[in-house]
């Protein structure tokens, strides 16, 4: 939902509803941390409860460093700033590509 913040002035000219625009620019952006920090803190949780294979640790400690970033990087957007958004939104992917190397890395690095 969140790639279409930027794009809300091109939706309103073209008549394409998206929560965007019913929503509004700060509810989206505050609905999807509050779903990247649903999914983070989910992610700690079953690593402490259902993942005793690997490197607990390792596994709770970078989600809650890239969580902290990005709640940090989040309160840097300018939501009037297009440029901003388009970079916060890129960071985002950086995250969900993150967890390529994250969860392999805690197998490898086991207790």
């Amino acid at each position: 939902i969140f790639k279409d913040v930027p794009d809300i002035d091109g939706d309103k000219l073209f008549n394409i509803t998206t929560f965007t625009i019913r929503l509004g620019k700060l509810a989206v952006f505050n609905i999807a941390r509050g779903v990247i920090t649903a999914c983070y803190l989910a992610m700690v949780l079953a690593s402490v409860l259902l993942l005793g294979s690997v490197n607990i640790l390792f596994l709770v400690g970078t989600h809650l460093v890239a969580l902290a970033v990005m709640w940090w990087r989040s309160y840097q957007v300018d939501l009037e700033d297009k440029n901003a958004i388009a970079s916060f939104y890129q960071f985002i992917w950086k995250l969900f590509f993150l967890e390529y190397l994250i969860f392999p890395a805690a197998c490898l690095f086991r207790l």
